[in-house]
């Protein structure tokens, strides 16, 4: 069902492929003949992930504001089973069907950017489900065998290359270990481990974010700092109430 209205809407205005997004075709190209960006172009954020899976698709189905687009729409889909996981671990399969069916067949806004290329969204939102999984299955970070920890550590680093939107995931998750730790009372000696391989999986999944930083003053962090706390408040809550309220409503 979320591929089948994904597909829909793709011959609609949700097709209609602006520069951001075109950017993602030019780097596939560039990528064939031999550039290695590790971030979208011009910004000190944002992976290129998309743009490397779209050069297989591009020599399977040619390149087009369709085909430009197959990335992003298989992350959307795979979303929608990450939520209905979670659901069903948490709650029951009537709950996870709910929540599945939502994020299937709307809002608006997750349908656009979910199907949109070059944003990152969806792939922070899929890592960040992933995550929560994780955490959801094995509580303690103590007594997390080796295997997850990694892939707790994996989808961390993964989901922060996509997007630093994923710190929306990182801070409930960083909470329930370090709650975990301290409500039973664990000895912290069984953390070690686990917290190695979380740091590790964590610098395999964000290596190329980590690799980008290191060659160029870790401009990620001076860009988020600029982008802060200290900015202008009055203009970012105008801004809340006229632009991103209507689009969260699905007014816009």
């Amino acid at each position: 069902l979320a591929a089948a209205v994904r597909v829909a809407l793709l011959r609609t205005l949700f097709a209609r492929i602006d520069s951001d997004q075109a950017i993602i075709g030019i780097m596939a190209y560039h990528i064939s003949a031999g550039d290695r960006p590790m971030l979208y172009y011009g910004q000190p954020y944002q992976s290129s992930m998309e743009a490397y899976l779209a050069v297989p698709v591009f020599r399977l189905f040619g390149a087009s504001d369709f085909s430009i687009r197959i990335p992003a729409l298989l992350f959307s889909v795979l979303f929608v089973g990450a939520v209905y996981a979670l659901g069903a671990m948490l709650y029951s399969r009537a709950i996870a069907l709910l929540g599945g069916l939502y994020v299937a067949a709307g809002p608006a806004l997750l349908l656009f950017f979910s199907t949109a290329a070059g944003f990152g969204y969806i792939e922070a939102s899929v890592a960040g489900t992933l995550l929560l999984l994780l955490a959801t299955r094995y509580p303690s970070l103590a007594t997390m065998p080796l295997p997850p920890a990694l892939g707790c550590g994996l989808l961390i680093g993964f989901g922060t290359w996509a997007e630093p939107m994923m710190v929306v995931y990182l801070v409930p998750f960083a909470l329930a270990m370090v709650v975990g730790i301290y409500v039973r009372r664990e000895a912290h000696w069984k953390v070690v481990r686990p917290l190695a391989a979380l740091v590790a999986g964590s610098g395999i999944g964000g290596a190329p974010l980590l690799a980008h930083n290191l060659r160029n003053g870790w401009d990620t962090l001076t860009f988020l700092q600029a982008r802060g706390p200290g900015g202008d408040h009055l203009a970012a809550a105008i801004g809340l109430i006229t632009h991103a309220l209507p689009v969260i409503l699905g007014l816009a």
